[in-house]
């Protein structure tokens, strides 16, 4: 299989620390969150139900140090990487998604016409979490 990848990254003139907490806040920022290509979102301690470009996805979420949060389908091979890095002005957000897709001729027309497609709703996701944050005090 190949592995199909997308990122989109966001500057956010907030602390690294409230930024951080935010991405983690399943019931409270990520849950008022209103990207067009993520729906359906429920969330559950370790669990984040939410169906992104048409795949209903049970993602289990896991951390790597204080910067990184993973979530990962349990079904499939999706998965959401968010990285965190700042100081106490400016924090830059980047999110990644990343699946397996077909080999041959399929995979190839999935590796150059999706990546495009996953940016933009990547980028959407950020656009309404900087938004969010934004509305806070």
């Amino acid at each position: 299989m190949n592995q199909l990848h997308a990122f989109a990254e966001r500057l956010i003139p907030l602390p690294v620390d409230r930024v951080r907490a935010a991405v983690v806040d399943y019931s409270g920022v990520r849950a008022r969150l209103a990207a067009p290509d993520f729906a359906d979102y429920r969330a559950t301690p370790g669990l984040v139900a939410v169906t992104f470009l048409g795949h209903r996805a049970e993602l289990a979420v896991s951390t790597r140090g204080p910067a990184t949060v993973v979530e990962a389908d349990r079904h499939s091979s999706l998965a959401f990487t968010w990285t965190t890095d700042g100081a106490d002005t400016l924090t830059s957000v980047r999110l990644t998604v990343a699946r397996d897709g077909a080999n041959g001729l399929r995979g190839l027309v999935q590796r150059v016409a999706s990546p495009p497609r996953l940016r933009l709703a990547l980028s959407g996701l950020l656009t309404a979490f900087a938004a969010e944050l934004a509305r806070q005090p």
